[in-house]
């Protein structure tokens, strides 16, 4: 959870972070304080796309506030063409079947 607030700077217990995970709101906040939690498949795939996203697709690898914002709007705003469609990046992050996909794509561009 943490690479995901640290890459899109949203709150780890949110509404948000729930719909990204398909984590629901409790259990996010038991994760995030430290308990065992089962395996969130839908969880691991966004963390690990965040993580390609921060390691390899900036060449800065300082993360700030002001990058966090942008990957926030990015998210909600942006758009990302995968198998000739155009998605919302919170629309592919959010189901598993497209964040693999995209992060095939990711692979093979890095």
């Amino acid at each position: 959870m943490a690479v995901i607030v640290d890459v899109f700077g949203i709150k780890p217990r949110s509404q948000l972070m729930a719909a990204l995970t398909g984590v629901p709101l409790k259990t996010l906040d038991r994760a995030w304080n430290g308990a065992a939690i089962r395996q969130r498949d839908q969880l691991f795939l966004v963390a690990r796309f965040s993580r390609e996203v921060r390691d390899y697709l900036f060449e800065d690898p300082t993360w700030t506030d002001s990058r966090r914002s942008a990957m926030r709007t990015w998210l909600m705003n942006g758009e990302i063409d995968l198998d000739g469609n155009t998605y919302r990046p919170i629309d592919i992050l959010s189901d598993s079947t497209l964040v693999k996909r995209a992060l095939a794509e990711l692979h093979a561009a890095t």
